[in-house]
């Protein structure tokens, strides 16, 4: 599992290197990284497609599973909130 989150992270970071505002792209990474138990990397991703689609439900939520898996559970509760 671990070389295919792996080769999933490398082709992800190869097409945000050419197109660094590829909402799919951000997509993708968000949720490898939450797989990989990386909320903290997810988020980064998280925050970026928020910032271009703010009423997207199914992000909102993996943003605040993210917060929560970081140890950040008010925020979490936050974010659910809005």
């Amino acid at each position: 599992m671990e070389a295919r989150v792996n080769r999933t992270f490398h082709a992800i970071e190869q097409v945000l290197n050419h197109d660094p505002t590829n909402v799919l792209a951000h997509k993708i990474f968000a949720r490898a990284a939450l797989k990989a138990n990386m909320p903290g990397t997810a988020l980064l991703s998280l925050n970026f497609i928020l910032s271009h689609a703010p009423k997207n439900l199914d992000v909102t939520l993996e943003l605040a599973d993210a917060l929560a898996q970081d140890g950040r559970v008010s925020e979490a509760v936050s974010v659910c909130g809005r």
